[in-house]
């Protein structure tokens, strides 16, 4: 027969050992499935959910191009229609002057993440090829996961 006290610490380990597998069962829960996040746009917010609680007195995103934060919102809107799986907000300012003197961050950039149907990925691209100024920015589908759009 073991010791009692050789059974209190295998106890006490095992308890551990519980709550630890809880633990990291939790977190593995609770974290966005990993398929689901490129490098790109890990840690980025979704654009629709970004432009609705920004509390910027102007347009948050891209003013040159769209002048107020409604027009913004229905551009993302039309993103997902075409098929867009997701609209993430890239290249985010929120100094602390920007913040005081606007009410909010402001960005100047979109990324897409694209679908896997062709004709729907087409029509993004179009989309890409008429809103952004610079043929260096402009893409071609090499069946990439992801299309930045970006105003200057």
């Amino acid at each position: 027969m073991a010791p009692a006290h050789r059974n209190v610490r295998r106890d006490e380990i095992l308890m551990r050992l519980k709550y630890l597998t809880l633990i990291v069962l939790s977190f593995w829960l609770l974290r966005e499935p990993i398929w689901n996040v490129s490098a790109e746009t890990a840690g980025k917010p979704e654009a629709r959910i970004w432009l609705k609680e920004n509390k910027s007195r102007f347009c948050a995103l891209a003013t040159n191009r769209f002048g107020d934060r409604e027009a913004a919102i229905e551009f993302v809107e039309e993103l997902y229609e075409m098929g867009a799986v997701e609209v993430k907000v890239d290249n985010v300012m929120s100094e602390k002057w920007r913040i005081d003197e606007e009410g909010g961050p402001y960005a100047d950039t979109l990324i897409v993440k694209l679908p896997k149907n062709s004709k729907q990925r087409a029509d993004i691209f179009k989309l890409q090829k008429k809103e952004v100024d610079s043929t260096e920015l402009i893409e071609n589908d090499t069946g990439q996961d992801e299309i930045i759009f970006w105003w200057d």
